[in-house]
């Protein structure tokens, strides 16, 4: 049974964890449904904030009065003693304590979101945050499973494993090529995929490219940039790394017409996707090596990257519009 002190400080954590938990769900709805210049969704992030954090105070007046209740219920009064004014002085000062860390991460928070530097990451704070957490899961596990399965499996067996992948992947490529209106390039992806399925025994040699059928890479968040909308706000998802909130969508998409999604049992398809996943890791072990030893913050060097290389791919390798510089370096300043 808890005791009254230990209830009334666990109303008020719960009480912060619902406030904050409600302005990081206000403004992620915010972002993926707006569609308004950065202005305005700042304008509008700031008033769901601000119904946040009101909410969030008025949960915690509550929890403090029902600490207050459990504290004074206690039956007939005896006289104060040094012991009981010390436990008295101490729920007091751990209830203040709570109160004023509740408001410093509040006011944290919205200092984050609201002021980022740049436009298009105005959650950099948080995905500071994750990137570091999945720097230290790349540490510990992808990168020595990426050299184990360097160091295990030679050259060539590794390149059937990645020829099969590519294979299926490109099974995304003829659905997102025809959404995107490139029948050409649809009608090649059907072709590598014959090809390489029947002459190159399913997909482990790549012969469709030896016979100059080109590669493509496509999926559905590129999908939805051809057909207008925006890339959203930059996202370090945990495990999976950096997004957008458009290319995030486009990732559940991809999962559904992923085949090896539907692989039965559902272990063989979750280890496709592992394998996939260490051999992808396996050939970016260098790469890895130089962004570190070569840039100060690789936090941004990444995230600059990923937008400069998402758009590219949007526009197949065109340069971008002259417009979008002139839009983006504007918001900047």
């Amino acid at each position: 049974m808890l005791s009254r002190n230990t209830r009334s400080e666990l109303c008020c954590f719960t009480a912060t964890c619902c406030g904050v938990g409600a302005f990081l769900l206000v403004v992620f709805a915010l972002d993926l449904t707006i569609d308004a210049p950065m202005s305005e969704a700042r304008i509008l992030v700031l008033v769901g904030a601000g119904i946040a954090f009101v909410l969030m105070i008025m949960l915690t007046g509550i929890a403090v009065q029902i600490g207050r209740a459990d504290l004074e219920d206690v039956g007939p009064r005896e006289p104060c003693t040094g012991s009981a004014r010390s436990t008295t002085r101490v729920s007091a000062d751990s209830a203040g304590a709570l109160k004023a860390v509740m408001l410093l991460v509040i006011v944290a928070t919205l200092a984050a979101c609201a002021t980022g530097i740049d436009p298009r990451d105005p959650y950099e704070s948080f995905n500071r945050g994750v990137y570091q957490f999945n720097d230290g899961v790349d540490k510990a596990v992808m990168q020595p499973a990426a050299r184990a399965y360097r160091a295990v499996l030679p050259s060539f067996v590794r390149t059937g494993i990645g020829n099969v992948l590519s294979n299926v992947g490109d099974v995304r490529n003829v659905l997102n090529n025809a959404l995107q209106g490139k029948l050409q390039a649809a009608y090649e992806d059907v072709g590598r995929i014959l090809i390489n399925s029947t002459l190159g025994f399913g997909g482990l040699f790549d012969i469709a490219s030896a016979a100059g059928v080109e590669k493509h890479n496509e999926d559905f968040g590129q999908t939805l940039g051809v057909w207008g909308m925006d890339s959203g706000s930059f996202l370090v998802l945990p495990i999976l790394g950096p997004t957008s909130t458009r290319d995030a969508v486009g990732r559940l998409v991809d999962y559904t017409t992923d085949p090896l999604t539907y692989v039965d049992p559902a272990s063989a398809g979750f280890a496709a996707h592992g394998t996939d996943a260490v051999d992808t890791r396996s050939q970016l072990l260098e790469a890895g090596t130089i962004l570190k030893d070569s840039t100060l913050d690789p936090y941004l060097f990444v995230r600059d990257a990923y937008f400069q290389r998402r758009g590219a791919l949007v526009r197949d390798g065109r340069p971008e519009p002259a417009a979008e510089d002139a839009r983006v370096a504007g918001s900047i300043e």
